[in-house]
């Protein structure tokens, strides 16, 4: 591959051992790159990445392993390499999910070099703090931001949240109706809304979107996700709004399908 295809753009690895993917790395045109959930990776590939892969745009390592290389290595210590991908300065999609070992010092380090990013999933349980959320705020690009399972994703941060289309926060807990109609206030494209098991979200949340959507004029539907079954019976009968639809479900796998 390092000699035959050097033009090579988008590359999927399921499995590989770290001395070759550091090699594949030398392929200087790549600009997808995905891991397959689970892969293994060392210190040493996410070096390589980062000082290799300059017209990177999309990058996908989601619940990786981090391979260590003695007993006596601290993970939490070792993670903090994954800063380096902040040099990836053209990336526009960034697929870090389930990843227990993400630091906040990495998204903060990404959220000030990486201004062309679109698309941030960190979704899951990981080292992120209310600090390193506020630094999210500053990518003017993002489109479509995925966290979850995290109780510092409060609604103080996501009242500052500006231009999203897509917003996922399943499970955190802290969120209220408050956070949540400001956000789709300050979102007038906003196509998405994932609220699974966002507990305190209640009809209010139905009456604002309602009212907020009712004289969109760009031709977009918002489709809110709920697994409350109650809620979702009661928004059926109160949304007047042709720009506004629920979504009820209560399987956490599943995907919002795309509003028509």
């Amino acid at each position: 591959m390092l000699k035959y295809c050097k033009q090579l753009k988008h590359l999927t690895i399921k499995c590989a051992t770290a001395d070759a993917i550091e090699k594949l790395t030398n392929l200087e045109s790549l600009e997808c790159l995905k891991f397959h959930t689970g892969n293994k990776i060392s210190k040493e590939t996410i070096i390589a990445i980062s000082n290799n892969c300059k017209k990177l745009k999309h990058l996908e390592i989601p619940n990786f392993q981090l391979v260590l290389q003695s007993v006596d290595d601290d993970p939490h210590t070792v993670s903090r390499v994954l800063d380096d991908l902040s040099n990836l300065e053209h990336l526009e999609y960034l697929n870090f999910a389930d990843c227990e070992l993400l630091q906040g010092s990495t998204v903060i380090a990404i959220a000030d070099k990486c201004k062309y990013l679109k698309y941030l999933n960190v979704r899951g349980h990981n080292n992120l703090t209310k600090l390193s959320y506020d630094a999210l705020t500053k990518l003017e690009n993002l489109q479509e931001l995925t966290v979850g399972c995290s109780l510092a994703v409060t609604n103080d941060f996501v009242k500052k949240l500006k231009g999203l289309k897509v917003f996922n926060c399943d499970r955190c807990l802290r969120l209220t109706d408050d956070g949540i109609i400001q956000l789709i206030k300050n979102c007038p494209d906003l196509e998405r809304l994932s609220l699974f098991h966002v507990m305190s979200i209640t009809l209010n949340t139905i009456i604002a979107a309602d009212l907020e959507t009712k004289n969109r004029n760009n031709g977009i539907v918002l489709c809110i996700r709920i697994s409350d079954a109650e809620l979702y019976e009661a928004a059926g009968r109160i949304i007047t709004s042709q720009w506004l639809m629920t979504d009820y479900s209560d399987d956490p796998s599943s995907i919002i399908v795309t509003c028509p």
